[in-house]
């Protein structure tokens, strides 16, 4: 009888358990509350003409969109007369041309690396600290380290022997390494690097002459129109710096202080006239993005912030989006969309996720566990100035105007606030399940639908619905995310790029730095007389020699070395000599114990000749 009765109970356990009743907590009482997943995200901040992506381990190739979120693993492949802006946080952006690629191979807060197989790149770092992360960029068989904040120019060209050309602008300074050696780069010059043929690993390195183009004149007017908007920003005071992106809102829409809600931002009415029945999270697509799964990817040519971060709220008869929840106590972290989902007959139906109701995690289903790991679990050291969407010091966490909570507990914030109090039925959007991660319009459910989604309460033990899979992004999943791979695809994964092989997510500048090369014998007479304008790097890797290149280049003479017999021309072969020694000293920049005695001893040597000559020289005479 007891047997008989414990039976029963734990059959009706497991009938409530899988009726949701004894499901696990899916919502997160703290916006701060550090979430599954915490891969940094980056993301396509301006799109012009047509571009394909391929996201980590998949076979196939999805159509990019603006807004649309790149995390570490993907590729992306312009066409012809396209333009594609990359932001990975509120001070850091790459562009590419047109008929280009780009893989970014690492993303996270300690750094950046990114690889440039084809094409031309340019890079804008500003308050960029080297000693807190690193941006990298492989081309190649060359490797790109940022050492300084500015502004970089990279031309991979469009054949395996093509030369990598390297500019630096506006301050910046790099170091360029080949396969077999490097220099440093400072700003106003430019940096060629022969990839094959007899003078694989040299490079020559001259001033950069006026060489607009097409796409240096599309990047320096991004560059401008950035930093105006980022001087214009409220970071610090309405939003931290987490919430990159939210300097784009000021051209769509205006502030304004709120008793209940603070400063919230609302969007002008021109911003969302184009729209039907305009309200958030109507108007976009659902995007399969690994590791989170799910993710919206908004139409407007604005709000990245406002559909990651904070909430959208139906205040004095209009939505408004605030950048906080109710609760909040530190930083911001990236979602993928801020709603709640549940699934009626057979539609899915999702709405903004009401002001005091904590994050509902409606990919629960999908998170496997082995992606993340991006941030650091406290906010990390970031990249040196606060900036990411998860890195630095999370900036201001606690922006002056705003008054949310900073000392309420988490028992102050239960979703016990019925949604229709909250959420306007017009607020409901719904797509079949069928539909559903496809380009379809999403609609407006009957009012009696939309009455019955927002009518209850919504208990913290909600179970997230069972979302159709996400994996048929490797092809089994028909319709309009997946398109033609491009004509570069064939051959994109055949070029090597990096001075070597790159250690996933760990800088691999410190180890160019420090391997040691044979040294290369070099004849000046024979050969850097006769080819002025091309130079080899320092074996050391230390590239002093060709900071000097370009005074020392300009000054020498290309004529062949005369016969021993000539007195004239040893005397000229000692001035030179000389005019050499005394430039690899002016230029040589030391910076390690290693590199001052190989500096000496090149110095040494070069001394060494200098006397000999002179002692001919003055027997001559």
């Amino acid at each position: 009888m007891r047997s008989s009765a414990k039976f029963l109970l734990m059959a009706a356990s497991l009938m409530l358990l899988a009726s949701g009743v004894f499901a696990q907590d899916y919502s997160e009482t703290r916006d701060d509350g550090q979430p599954d997943v915490t891969a940094r995200v980056a993301r396509i901040s301006k799109l012009k003409g047509d571009a394909q992506i391929r996201r980590r381990d998949a076979l196939e190739w999805e159509q990019a969109d603006d807004n649309l979120p790149l995390v570490e693993g993907d590729e992306l492949v312009t066409s012809n007369n396209a333009r594609v802006e990359i932001q990975f946080d509120r001070s850091t952006y790459l562009w590419l041309d047109g008929d280009a690629a780009i893989k970014i191979e690492t993303l996270t807060d300690q750094g950046i690396a990114v690889s440039v197989p084809r094409g031309s790149a340019a890079v804008k770092a500003e308050n960029f600290d080297k000693s807190r992360s690193y941006f990298e960029i492989d081309a190649p068989s060359t490797t790109i380290a940022i050492e300084r904040s500015g502004l970089y120019r990279i031309d991979a060209g469009y054949d395996q022997n093509d030369a990598v050309l390297v500019s630096a602008m506006e301050g910046g300074q790099a170091r360029i390494y080949s396969q077999s050696a490097g220099l440093t780069l400072h700003s106003g010059r430019r940096a060629r690097i022969y990839v094959g043929g007899d003078y694989a690993g040299e490079a020559e390195v001259e001033g950069i002459l006026s060489s607009e183009d097409r796409f240096a004149d599309w990047f320096n007017d991004r560059s401008e129109k950035i930093d105006r908007d980022i001087a214009s920003a409220y970071y610090g005071r309405y939003y931290d710096d987490d919430m990159y992106g939210a300097e784009d809102l000021d051209d769509y829409g205006q502030w304004s202080y709120t008793s209940s809600y603070g400063y919230v931002w609302r969007p002008y009415l021109s911003s969302i006239s184009s729209y039907a029945n305009w309200s958030p999270y109507r108007y976009g697509q659902w995007r399969w993005l690994p590791p989170y799964g799910w993710t919206w990817v908004n139409d407007e040519p604005w709000g990245w912030a406002t559909y990651h971060h904070g909430r959208w709220i139906w205040v004095n008869g209009y939505w408004a989006w605030t950048p906080y929840g109710y609760y909040r106590s530190g930083r911001s972290w990236w979602r993928p969309a801020l709603v709640y989902m549940t699934v009626y007959n057979n539609d899915i139906c999702w709405y903004p996720l009401p002001y005091h109701y904590g994050y509902y995690n409606y990919n629960y289903h999908y998170w496997n566990g082995h992606y993340g790991g991006g941030h650091n679990g406290n906010g990390g050291n970031g990249n040196g100035n606060g900036s990411g969407n998860g890195g630095g010091n999370g900036g201001n966490p606690n922006p002056t105007p705003n008054p949310t909570p900073g000392v309420l507990g988490p028992t102050f914030i239960r979703d016990n606030v019925p949604p229709l109090q909250t959420v306007p039925t017009g607020g409901v959007v719904a797509v079949s399940r069928d539909q559903f991660g496809s380009r379809r319009p999403n609609i407006q459910p009957p009012l009696n639908v939309a009455k019955d989604v927002v009518r209850s309460v919504r208990e913290g033990s909600s179970t997230p619905p069972l979302l159709p899979s996400g994996n048929g992004i490797n092809g089994s999943r028909p319709g309009p995310m997946v398109v033609k791979a491009p004509a570069a695809a064939e051959w994109l994964d055949t070029i090597r790029t990096g001075a070597a092989v790159r250690t996933p997510r760990a800088p691999l500048d410190n180890t160019l730095r420090t391997r040691s090369h044979p040294r290369r014998q070099r004849d000046l007479d024979a050969r850097s007389r006769t080819k002025p304008s091309r130079t080899e790097f320092a074996s050391d890797g230390s590239g002093r020699q060709a900071a000097a290149y370009g005074r020392r280049s300009a000054s020498r003479s290309a004529k062949p070395r005369q016969q021993r017999g000539n007195d004239g021309a040893r005397a000229s072969a000692y001035a030179d000599s000389s005019a050499e020694y005394s430039e690899v000293r002016r230029d040589t920049e030391v910076r390690t114990a290693s590199e001052v005695a190989a500096a000496d001893r090149a110095a040494e040597h070069a001394a060494t000749g200098c006397s000999a000559l002179r002692t001919t020289a003055a027997a001559a005479l």
